[in-house]
């Protein structure tokens, strides 16, 4: 961010069930109306980000992800970069084992069409990020993934 302040907006009213919504709230309609954030709060300089990348776990023979994200179409999007998978890879065959451990899925797609509808695929995203998705589904629900399940590539 470019700036960044601490609201000193207080409170006008004791109902605490939305107290963020009382103080947001103002804030947003004063920045719509071209007021500044200083008047609406303390700048703060010394913030710091702090992020936080979970990688995959990378042998020789396998490699250990997990779901770190789940989109609004239900894809499943893991840890596991295409550049990492190609360096093991290596032309092997493999399998993607997940869920109760009976879900496998043996090769990467390029697109959603390149299975059957309802099928389960894997593929790369536009961020290289290995997803899992069900081609006109909800593969999440369907596949019962969630976040911060394993996700892992075995190397034959």
């Amino acid at each position: 961010p470019e700036k960044i302040v601490k609201l000193d907006i207080s409170l006008t009213s004791n109902c605490m069930t939305f107290s963020s919504k009382n103080i947001f709230v103002p804030a947003a309609c004063h920045l719509v109306r071209g007021g500044t954030m200083e008047i609406i709060g303390t700048p703060i300089r010394d913030f710091n980000t702090k992020r936080s990348e979970l990688k995959a776990v990378l042998q020789s023979d396998v490699i250990r992800g997990s779901v770190v994200y789940i989109d609004n179409y239900g894809n499943v999007i893991t840890n596991i970069d295409r550049n990492e998978f190609e360096k093991i890879h290596q032309g092997r065959s493999f399998s993607i084992v997940f869920g109760r451990e009976n879900e496998i899925i043996t090769q990467i797609s390029q697109k959603y069409k390149d299975v059957s509808v309802s099928e389960k695929l894997a593929l790369f995203g536009e961020n290289n990020q290995l997803q899992i998705a069900i081609n006109k589904g909800d593969s999440n629900k369907l596949l019962g993934l969630k976040l911060h399940d394993i996700v892992r590539i075995e190397f034959k």
